[in-house]
């Protein structure tokens, strides 16, 4: 929703970039009962095996080990 006030997007959706090893090994088994939790919030994962390009078109938020650019903050998880 913040996004969507900063950037002018109506999008209902909420993309997420995480590593093809975090998705399948952590984050998918964990998705029932996110879901549960919030079943209005409509999640796009986006997978990827190298770096990904930390851009708005790729994803709205990225999970990933590798050190953040330049322009993009982060949070230690």
């Amino acid at each position: 929703s913040s996004l969507d006030d900063i950037i002018g997007s109506d999008r209902t959706s909420l993309r997420l970039a995480v590593c093809s090893s975090f998705g399948p090994g952590w984050l998918v088994p964990r998705l029932a009962s996110f879901y549960a939790a919030h079943p209005d919030i409509d999640l796009q994962l986006r997978l990827y095996a190298q770096d990904p390009d930390q851009t708005a078109q790729v994803a709205d938020a990225f999970i990933t080990a590798q050190e953040v650019k330049p322009g993009f903050a982060a949070v230690h998880l």
